[in-house]
């Protein structure tokens, strides 16, 4: 595996406000993304960094933006940032520099104790996401490789300091891990976590483990039997959806639409009079709005709903996440800009049904053209991990003779490069048209 670089570092805390600690873990799950990447992928280790570089790299934060840490969501692997004995001073460093700022920990919890959590408590404003995937000791051992359990206690300690915080699981089908799911789900809602989200593992072609292989609507069938019996808002990744109606996934206690009266399933139609046209839509709208106005139906029936709350702050709706609008009207003023009478869109397996109902709305003009994930194969159908390779073959197996391809541009870094190390300019030279990531 490669190691990244300074600029590689750079990059990704400067455009995505991503503040990466190590890629150390000290656990060894069965479902790990790594293990059975392809040969060749462009994934890359941290190396070292001294604190000295961590005072440097907090002046390309964006103090407007959540600081994200721990989660990965770029190129470099992230491990468990507690796998860090200073992992504490460095996020004391970002406080230091940014007050207000808030700031997103993802963590196993195996490495928190008592210290840690007030350290954490000290923070404000800060929320963890907590990776449980199991309870039980004996499970932990077996599946996560976790020597120490005593997750139950570090989600004690998180109550008993009041962090926000929530609980994401990956649903592996092991013995017992049904249970092990509603057993994880009872006890996040019995002690205050905001949201559970349950992840259906992703695996490749080189993946041997059928434990990882898990059914999905199986898995459907298994969280909604779960949510039923408890008001703790249980998400899964990736969602069953198939329209763009902003359907409410669920509701967190005690905040401003909880107060308001939301319920999981009202449908939210305007806010503030402005048309929601997606799940994404209406989060954000109703976020960055001040006593929202919210147009929502209930079981065929209309009705206002105001929500109390300031501009910026959660109102506590909780969606599944469909279609970013911002994204789409960039991808048609690439449209209108080029002056294109045929534009394809290329998108992955999952986002395909979305983008296509989108487009055929929106734009009749554009089509839709679904990429199979050929190089990571297996269940893999998502946008960031679309290659050129791939890409090329969905437009050739296409009838459509594209003028301008848009392609998403988290699937390429800052290069133009896609995972395999493939470059963007390769689709232009196959097609002779303009292809734009976006």
């Amino acid at each position: 595996m490669k190691t990244a670089n300074y600029n590689l570092i750079l990059h990704t805390v400067s455009m995505h406000n991503v503040l990466p600690l190590t890629s150390a873990c000290n656990f060894d799950c069965i479902f790990c993304s790594h293990k059975n990447n392809p040969p060749g992928v462009e994934a890359f280790a941290l190396p070292r960094l001294s604190k000295d570089l961590y005072h440097e790299l907090l002046d390309f934060i964006d103090p407007r933006q959540r600081v994200v840490i721990g989660e990965s969501s770029t190129r470099i692997i992230e491990g468990e940032p507690f796998c860090r004995k200073d992992a504490l001073d460095i996020l004391e460093m970002v406080r230091k520099r940014h007050p207000d700022t808030p700031i997103t920990l993802t963590t196993n919890g195996s490495l928190i104790g008592r210290e840690e959590i007030q350290g954490l408590a000290s923070l404000m404003p800060l929320e963890v996401n907590l990776s449980v995937n199991f309870l039980s000791d004996q499970a932990r051992r077996m599946y996560l490789d976790d020597a120490g359990g005593g997750i139950s206690r570090t989600i004690e300690l998180l109550e008993e300091h009041q962090i926000p915080y929530n609980g994401s699981m990956v649903a592996v089908e092991v013995e017992g891990w049904e249970e092990e799911m509603e057993r994880a789900a009872l006890y996040l809602d019995s002690h205050g976590a905001k949201t559970l989200r349950i992840f259906w593992p992703g695996y490749t072609r080189f993946c041997r483990d059928d434990r990882c292989k898990t059914d999905y609507r199986y898995l459907f069938g298994a969280v909604e039997r779960i949510a039923e019996r408890t008001a703790l808002p249980i998400l899964l990744e990736p969602p069953n959806i198939e329209g763009l109606e902003p359907a409410v996934a669920g509701v967190i206690r005690g905040t401003p639409a909880h107060k308001a009266g939301f319920r999981k399933g009202d449908i939210v139609g305007r806010v503030n009079g402005a048309e929601a046209v997606s799940r994404v839509d209406a989060f954000r709208k109703i976020l960055w709005a001040d006593d929202p106005v919210v147009c929502i139906v209930r079981n065929g029936n209309g009705r206002q709903v105001r929500i109390n709350k300031g501009k910026g702050q959660s109102s506590g709706l909780v969606f599944d996440y469909d279609i970013d609008p911002e994204q789409m009207e960039a991808v048609l003023r690439a449209i209108i800009r080029f002056k294109a009478r045929m534009p394809a869109v290329v998108t992955g397996e999952m986002a395909y049904p979305l983008i296509k109902r989108y487009f055929e709305v929106r734009c009749s003009s554009a089509a839709a053209i679904m990429s199979c994930n050929r190089f990571f194969g297996g269940n893999i159908g998502c946008a960031g991990l679309m290659v050129v390779e791939d890409i090329i073959k969905a437009l050739e197996e296409s009838a459509v003779k594209a003028d301008l391809i848009l392609v998403p541009s988290v699937a390429f870094d800052y290069r133009g490069y896609d995972l395999a190390g493939r470059n963007l300019s390769e689709i232009e030279e196959v097609f002779g048209v303009k292809v734009l990531a976006i």
